[in-house]
């Protein structure tokens, strides 16, 4: 069932049918944030959902001549850093995801109360940074660091994608004084972990990143990942470069 561009339906009111009475109806296909009388002849009534798979329920029960999509109330979109906290028990909860320049990306959840709650969340660490700035401004700094060069900053790894699920040789140590044979100088020890059930929209490489990055996974430990997107969800093989960090993406995500 595709879910429609917006929690809101309007709706005929039968006589002798009352808002609180509709209200009660309705809530049969999800929960109700709120009814309001429409100016319309014959009668209608706007019943808002605060999830827009409530409304695309509605509408596939009761039929588009009887009940339409009416306008989105509230916000469903929120950008968010690449850095910034996300809960993979949400994942079920977005609805698409475009990845921005530097890393931010876009989420689009069904449920506006989960973007509200992710909006408020990237509007904190704002303020305090805001508020962080303007007390480090203040405080001078002791002579001679007036022009100190400031550390460069750290480059972010592109993960890598491969079509095919990849297994790697232990390292290989030569005896004292002998080289490594040719095509073993670089081998590295690799442990896969294959995730299922992730949102075909979740795969973007831009995603997978920040959710492994949100997890604890940094660059030092993930050599890599795959994904195949499937019906109606997708996996993702990810490959850590020791056994500890696997065993604790499989804890992570079970």
């Amino acid at each position: 069932m595709a879910a429609p561009l917006t929690n809101t339906v309007h709706v005929a009111l039968p006589d002798g049918c009352d808002l609180a009475a509709t209200h009660v109806v309705f809530q049969r296909f999800g929960e109700v944030m709120g009814v309001e009388s429409l100016p319309l002849k014959p009668p209608k009534v706007a019943v808002t959902f605060f999830d827009v798979r409530s409304a695309a329920r509605a509408i596939e029960a009761l039929g588009r001549s009887y009940c339409k999509p009416g306008p989105q109330v509230g916000a469903r979109k929120v950008k968010l850093a690449a850095d910034a906290p996300f809960d993979t028990a949400d994942l079920a909860g977005v609805s698409s995801v475009d990845g921005e320049a530097g890393g931010a990306f876009v989420l689009e959840f069904y449920d506006i109360r989960d973007a509200r709650r992710y909006q408020n969340r990237a509007a904190k660490p704002a303020a305090v940074k805001a508020t962080r700035d303007a007390g480090e401004s203040a405080v001078e700094l002791p002579p001679g660091l007036e022009h100190a060069p400031t550390a460069p900053a750290r480059a972010r790894r592109k993960s890598t994608t491969a079509s095919k699920p990849e297994t790697r040789l232990p390292a290989a140590v030569p005896p004292p004084g002998l080289a490594l044979p040719p095509g073993l100088e670089a081998s590295q020890a690799v442990c896969e972990v294959l995730i299922h059930g992730l949102p075909n929209k979740l795969l973007s490489e831009p995603m997978m990143d920040a959710i492994l990055q949100q997890a604890g996974f940094t660059s030092d430990v993930v050599v890599g990942f795959s994904a195949t997107p499937g019906k109606p969800c997708g996996k993702v093989a990810v490959r850590f470069s020791c056994e500890a960090s696997a065993r604790r993406c499989v804890a992570h995500f079970a």
